[in-house]
């Protein structure tokens, strides 16, 4: 089969990034490890991909104000120019809030519809190059937030694939079909939206933590563990296992849970002395703030803790 010039060098650029680092490819199509590094960001991409292709879609989760703030000049210049685009995006764990969906609002250019799926939790930039028939997508762990767009430290993979490949077809299917049974988002909508929404104290997801106004405030995980706590207590059940990687906070779960349910006594059990000591000052930071009389007072031992 005799390939076009943008199907030869796709070829190579794939070649370089998953045969032979030693292949010669074109630095614009090599797929390229997004991870937020110095002068590498997923900001810096995603801006690169909107200054030349022909339209785009967004299928994220999680969205703030100030990643949009990030993106209005580079799709005001999009607009000018005629080019469209579309975020598909969701009410996941109340994470977007009334204003975010309103700044959405304002894009000119953008439509915007909220996925039915309750959990939808994709995070997907994908960019159309129709003269050149190839799209560019970047698909893995940020969504468009300023911390998972510049600062968090986020895997991502950027590949390119021409109109005719399997993957590219797979990822089409997906996002259409999940446009078509999305709801547009409406002034009404978010009239709506806003009178139903309980705002839930949250950092960026993929953090163990955050420090606001010098109190820690779960992540995305831990408000989707919480939530479940709460059904499940509310269902009368006694007992619940929560099973999560490493790194993704599960010992300020734990205080966090014990903030909310407020028990007159807790145990907690570890199986090494220098966890339960880290334990007892992550604790200490997430309850530190609440009323004492909650729970009783925090103590410098183990003991007064009830931690063994």
């Amino acid at each position: 089969m005799n390939l076009t010039d943008i199907q030869s060098k796709i070829e190579n650029s794939l070649a370089n990034g998953f045969v032979d680092q030693k292949i010669a490819g074109s630095e614009e199509l090599m797929p390229q490890f997004i991870h937020n590094g110095p002068g590498d960001t997923m900001l810096l991409h995603i801006e690169r991909e909107l200054s030349h292709c022909s339209s785009f879609t967004f299928a994220i989760a999680f969205i703030t104000e100030g990643a949009l703030t990030s993106l209005k000049v580079k799709l005001a210049d999009l607009a000018t120019k005629g080019i469209r685009g579309r975020i598909l995006t969701s009410t996941y764990l109340n994470f977007n809030s009334p204003k975010a969906f309103q700044e959405l609002r304002k894009l000119a250019n953008v439509d915007v519809r909220i996925a039915e799926n309750d959990n939808f939790h994709a995070k997907g930039y994908i960019f159309d190059h129709d003269a050149q028939h190839y799209q560019s997508a970047i698909i893995g762990s940020s969504n468009l937030t300023e911390q998972a767009l510049m600062n968090n430290y986020e895997w991502n993979i950027k590949f390119t694939s021409y109109d005719n490949d399997s993957i590219t077809e797979k990822l089409i299917q997906e996002v259409e079909l999940a446009w078509k049974q999305a709801t547009p988002l409406t002034t009404d909508w978010i009239t709506i939206y806003s009178e139903n929404y309980q705002p839930v104290v949250r950092a960026e997801p993929n953090t163990n933590k955050t420090i606001s106004a010098n109190k820690i405030t779960p992540n995305a995980m831990q408000c989707e563990a919480l939530n479940n706590l709460l059904e499940i207590r509310n269902s009368g059940a006694k007992r619940a296992l929560i099973i999560s990687a490493t790194g993704t906070g599960k010992t300020y779960l734990g205080a966090f849970d014990v903030a909310n349910y407020q028990p007159k006594k807790f145990l907690y059990i570890v199986y090494r002395e220098q966890i339960l000591d880290k334990t007892m000052d992550s604790f200490r930071q997430v309850l530190s703030d609440e009323p004492e009389n909650s729970f009783g007072k925090i103590s410098g031992t183990h003991r007064d803790m009830d931690a063994k």
